[in-house]
């Protein structure tokens, strides 16, 4: 086991420490601080910061190169993305979804068969300035898991405020209001990027370097869906108004895409990303 491993290795054991911390205020009605779960969170996240660099400098690429690398990626960009809200609102709320969700990032990225072995992208994607469009695109499907952490936090919320059963006066609490804002962020950023990444690979292959019907391959279409999902989702909370628990299906079902497409139409359907 090399340095990377054991850095990665370490990583999943403290975001599954830090998954279960979380959850010790909410069980105990907030009478016990989340410090100890950001702390291992945050250990966590350079340990595998650590691995990722290891790893990028001895294979020399990028870390999303392959499936697993960029699954363990998002799992990366999710616990850095949670860390970051929860010190800016002094708050501790975000990593109860969001922390187990990294971690279960990470064991599917390191154990499940069908990660099995280094599947790279094509030399030319990586080794040209468009691997932009793959990072941007996996920088999108973090932010994605955010939002929908952040909608599952916000249902349930929303149902335990209605059966008068959660103390929002708990210090560090959100409101519901709160949490729509924050979910609305990480989507319209994730939507940015994700778009960016579109607009990068589709340029890139109608300028000669992938031959055939390029746009008609199952991960193109499935990341289309994918970004039509949230392109309706910012326009009825923008353009139309819409606010509540309607909002937060979209984000649910945007990130079941963005899953199904990094996790099976990738490494089953790839085409020429293969």
């Amino acid at each position: 086991m090399n340095f990377g491993q054991i850095s990665f290795t370490i990583a999943l054991v403290l975001y599954f420490v830090s998954a279960g911390l979380y959850h010790v205020p909410v069980l105990l009605n907030g009478k016990r601080g989340a410090r100890p779960a950001q702390i291992a969170a945050l250990v966590g996240w350079l340990f595998q910061t650590a691995g990722i660099a290891h790893r990028s400098l001895t294979l020399g690429l990028p870390p999303y190169v392959e499936l697993r690398g960029a699954v363990m990626t998002v799992a990366w960009v999710i616990v850095l993305l949670t860390l970051v809200v929860e010190w800016r609102l002094h708050t501790a709320t975000l990593g109860v979804p969001a922390m187990p969700v990294a971690a279960l990032a990470m064991v599917m990225a390191d154990t499940l068969p069908l990660f099995g072995g280094i599947h790279p992208l094509m030399p030319s994607l990586y080794r040209d300035p468009m691997s932009a469009h793959v990072g941007s695109i996996v920088a999108a499907f973090g932010c994605f898991a955010l939002a929908f952490c952040l909608a599952l936090l916000y249902m349930v919320q929303e149902r335990r405020l209605k059966r008068h059963t959660l103390r929002t006066t708990r210090p560090g609490a959100l409101s519901l209001t709160d949490i729509e804002h924050l979910a609305n962020t990480f989507a319209a950023f994730g939507f940015s990027m994700l778009t960016l990444g579109l607009l990068l690979g589709f340029v890139w292959a109608a300028s000669g370097v992938w031959k055939g019907n390029w746009y008609m391959e199952p991960i193109v279409l499935a990341t289309i869906a994918t970004w039509a999902v949230y392109a309706g989702y910012l326009y009825i909370r923008g353009v139309k108004g819409s606010r509540g628990r309607g909002n937060m299906y979209f984000l649910i079902i945007g990130f079941t895409l963005a899953v199904f497409t990094l996790l099976v139409v990738r490494p089953i359907l790839p085409g020429q990303h293969g």
